[in-house]
């Protein structure tokens, strides 16, 4: 199981984190996002930052459209391939001053991955929500 330290960069460049509409569309061929997805992925690195929260909501949705094998293969993944970042108490209390915020326009699970992504400096993040289009210093790779 490969857990990335947070500072960690991909050739010497910013981390690219993934959100849950991301690798939905990438993953779920029917999805809306799914050609979107396509064309962005050239523009992830092979390890993306993903928190625990987009990974539940990711398997999740994943497991209910397609069943628990496809579910386990993205869960696998995620653990294997990504720089997985739990939220703590700390990050936590971050998003929740996020949320909060952003009025709950943002769910906590992406208020997170903001406070995630303060937390390492990063500014990129592969997603089609536009809700995050609302966070300063986010770039959405869409």
């Amino acid at each position: 199981m490969t857990r990335f330290k947070a500072s960690a960069t991909c050739n010497g460049r910013s981390e690219v984190f993934v959100d849950t509409s991301y690798i939905v569309g990438l993953t779920d061929r029917r999805d809306q996002w799914h050609k979107d997805a396509l064309r962005v992925a050239n523009r992830v690195p092979k390890h993306p930052s993903v928190t625990n929260l987009v990974l539940a909501e990711s398997v999740t949705i994943v497991g209910s459209r397609s069943g628990g094998k496809s579910a386990r293969i993205l869960y696998d993944y995620f653990v294997d391939e990504c720089r997985l970042i739990f939220v703590d108490a700390m990050l936590q209390d971050s998003a929740i001053v996020q949320h909060t915020r952003f009025d709950g326009k943002l769910s906590l699970a992406d208020c997170a991955t903001v406070a995630a992504m303060v937390k390492a400096s990063d500014t990129e993040l592969a997603s089609f929500d536009t809700d995050f289009d609302k966070v300063a210093g986010v770039n959405r790779l869409s």
